[in-house]
């Protein structure tokens, strides 16, 4: 639940981007700062919350960030503008981020990622599952709050997991040592001598990836295939359902097929389709295409962290995911304002879809060349 608090979090506000559009008479490019205010925060809180969960304890955490995040989201449903929505956002970027976190690392903890890859797959689907359920269920309230309904599925999941979290079994006591001092200058030879960057670029090219698609889908649909607002949304939520199919297909192969060819395939069918999108094909193709998009987008989560923990020691294993979601999200957080750049300019999706192809095909070609290493190098972490 606190992952599918983030997940709807960060999409169910774009779910309404068309109603924003108009209420508010935003232009496209405002309507893509939406998610890219969110999503700046977002990865610099996951980069910090990693540190934060070892000095105050996973659960006791993730309480206080999802009642955090219950206020905000509380507070966006009574925004009297645009202005005051935009400042709402970074600080709910700051609890999705550690919310996502802290919901892995409380699941981690119960249940091993190595030894339960496909428990973890379900978490992940789970999330997924929120972002479908979110933009199904808000066209029933749109007669009663308008754009608002975009934040009600998101608060419905952030209490039910803050419920969850005041009375879930506590995290059990950890059996390596809780902290490992990795020097700086070890963390940065960690960073450029693994090839964080490389899947770094990977990263924001999947799970990035669907939420700058998934934040754009409504607004696609209306303007480019001539659905209504409310048909729009419904039409988003079976195209949403791919990331949950995807993301536990990609736990259930994890370990069984090489990590480095699944993602680069998944990459380079995700490329092809976005590639289809940018030709703006009429329905029903676009469904189907960002049916595949989103699909082989959340597939890939899995295989990329598993390049990036590797066989490295707890300290490196721990800079090396910290370094990938960090990058990853300062990378892709300009996207959805590019996007919506972009279709200003031009009066189309389709050049946004060409930029998000050709970056697809970037990642695949430098992970072919610069593959990711396995281990950083001789050098251990001082204890």
């Amino acid at each position: 639940m606190a992952a599918a608090s983030a997940n709807t979090t960060i999409l169910g506000l774009p779910a309404v981007m068309p109603f924003l559009i108009e209420g508010f008479r935003l232009s496209h490019e405002q309507g893509g700062l939406i998610v890219t205010v969110l999503w700046i925060p977002h990865a610099v809180s996951q980069a910090l919350t990693g540190w934060a969960a070892e000095a105050f304890g996973v659960q006791r955490l993730l309480r206080g960030t999802l009642a955090g995040l219950a206020l905000v989201v509380a507070a966006s449903l009574m925004a009297p503008g645009y202005a005051a929505l935009i400042g709402l956002r970074v600080l709910a970027g700051i609890g999705t981020g550690a919310s996502f976190l802290l919901g892995t690392l409380y699941a981690a903890a119960h249940s091993d990622p190595a030894d339960h890859r496909r428990n973890q797959a379900l978490v992940g689907a789970a999330s997924y599952l929120s972002s479908t359920a979110a933009y199904a269920s808000i066209p029933f309230a749109l007669a009663l709050a308008g754009w608002r309904a975009g934040y009600l599925p998101a608060l419905t999941c952030i209490l039910c997991g803050l419920t969850l979290a005041m009375v879930g079994p506590s995290v059990p006591p950890r059996a390596v040592p809780a902290t490992a001092r990795l020097p700086l200058r070890d963390a940065a030879r960690v960073v450029w001598h693994g090839r964080i960057p490389v899947l770094a670029l990977a990263h924001m090219c999947s799970f990035g990836f669907f939420v700058v698609v998934g934040g754009w889908l409504t607004a696609y649909f209306v303007r480019q295939s001539g659905l209504s607002p409310t048909a729009s949304l419904f039409v988003s939520a079976g195209v949403l359902a791919a990331g949950a199919m995807g993301r536990f297909a990609g736990g259930a192969v994890l370990g069984r097929v090489p990590d480095r060819p699944l993602v680069m395939g998944a990459l380079a069918l995700s490329g092809t389709a976005l590639a289809g999108l940018a030709l703006s094909p009429p329905l029903p193709f676009p469904p189907v295409l960002a049916f595949v998009v989103l699909g082989c987008c959340s597939m890939t989560y899995g295989p990329i962290f598993s390049m990036a923990f590797g066989r490295r020691p707890p300290g490196e294993a721990g800079v090396a995911i910290a370094g990938v979601s960090f990058l990853a999200g300062l990378g892709g957080s300009a996207l959805p304002t590019v996007m919506g750049w972009l279709v200003d300019l031009t009066g189309s999706f389709g050049p946004g879809f060409a930029l998000l192809a050709g970056l697809s095909f970037l990642a695949i070609l430098t992970l072919a060349i610069l593959p990711p290493a396995r281990c950083a190098g001789p050098r251990r972490i001082r204890e």
